[in-house]
Order: structure tokens, then C-alpha cells, then sequence
């Protein structure tokens, strides 16, 4: 889940086809819609190890809170994952876009807690 001053759910139409509304990568591929500046600058952050957030509107901050919650093989909750502050590049994309609603930046073994 990703919160900007308490709001969440930036992208109503994220990509459910993708078999995931969140992904983990290092860098982003070229989507319909996102320009050469955008793009570059979504992977400066994700090299930074921040994330990228998907959005219908513009969103003019630099950071959001990250957390989640982890499954087991079977499906069934295995634990949440902490809330942490990351860096992030929001990218604003048309309603119809179908595209995730974040990508995260492959993160260290140590980088994320959880209960």
C-alpha cells in the first residue's frame, strides 16, 4: 500500500492482467504514455532505491510510505511488512492505463521488516 499525507489508492485502474498490482525491479521499460524525462527520471529513483507510483492525477511530492503484507505459498497471510518512508518518482498516467500501481526498487535482504 502507498500513502502520500494519508491518502492512498493514487490509480483506480491499475493493471489486474499483470498478475500483480505491485512489482519489484531495478528499472523500468518504455510504457505508452510515459515521455523519455519521465522515464529516466522513475529509474534514477528505483537505482536509488526508491519506487515508482502510478497515478491518474499529478502528485507533486517526492516520498511516500510503503507497507504491505506477506503470504505463504498457500496464500494465506504469513505477516505485514512495516511502514517505511521511501523516495519516489509519481508518474501520472491516463485512467485507462494498464499499468501496476508500483513498481519498488529491488531492495537488500535487510531492507524490509516484518511481523
Amino acid at each position: 500500500m502507498f500513502r502520500v499525507d494519508g491518502r492512498r489508492d493514487f490509480n483506480y485502474s491499475y493493471g489486474g492482467s499483470l498478475g500483480t498490482s505491485v512489482m519489484v525491479a531495478n528499472r523500468l521499460l518504455p510504457l505508452p504514455g510515459i515521455d523519455a524525462d519521465e522515464l529516466a527520471a522513475a529509474n534514477r529513483t528505483l537505482a536509488a532505491g526508491g519506487a515508482v507510483v502510478f497515478a491518474t492525477e499529478q502528485i507533486d511530492r517526492s516520498t511516500t510510505q510503503v507497507s504491505g503484507r506477506r503470504y505463504d505459498a498457500d496464500g494465506r497471510p504469513a505477516g505485514r511488512i512495516g511502514r517505511r518512508s521511501v523516495d519516489a518518482a509519481f508518474v501520472q498516467v491516463p485512467a485507462t492505463a494498464n499499468v501496476p500501481q508500483a513498481v519498488l526498487a529491488r531492495p537488500s535482504p535487510t531492507a524490509w521488516t516484518c511481523r
